[in-house]
């Protein structure tokens, strides 16, 4: 798994890219560092290029959106995969985030 990270504004924009599976999700804490840091501004997780997600990556998201909204910031995920997207609906996650 890799994320590209940029800086447009009061934005942060991520593109996760590859797997975010059980292994990714144990070793991307370092990976989202400057995601969590910029946690209180308008944040976009790209997931055109993310082919697959685990339980342990939907964590890794949900964690992600508990401390965005803990510090009053913004997090909508666009771009889902189809087999993404069929994940989120499964675990009822699609309700849980905003999704464009």
């Amino acid at each position: 798994m890799e994320i590209k990270i940029s800086q447009d504004g009061n934005s942060i924009i991520a593109s996760i890219i590859g797997r975010l599976d059980t292994i990714a999700a144990q070793n991307c804490e370092q990976d989202f560092k400057p995601v969590f840091d910029h946690a209180d501004k308008d944040i976009t997780l790209l997931l055109d290029k993310l082919d697959y997600v685990s339980s342990s990556g939907l964590r890794v998201l949900l964690n992600l959106r508990k401390e965005v909204t803990a510090k009053g910031g913004t997090l909508v995920l666009k771009n889902l995969t189809d087999e993404v997207k069929s994940v989120f609906v499964m675990t009822g996650f699609i309700k849980i985030f905003t999704i464009e």
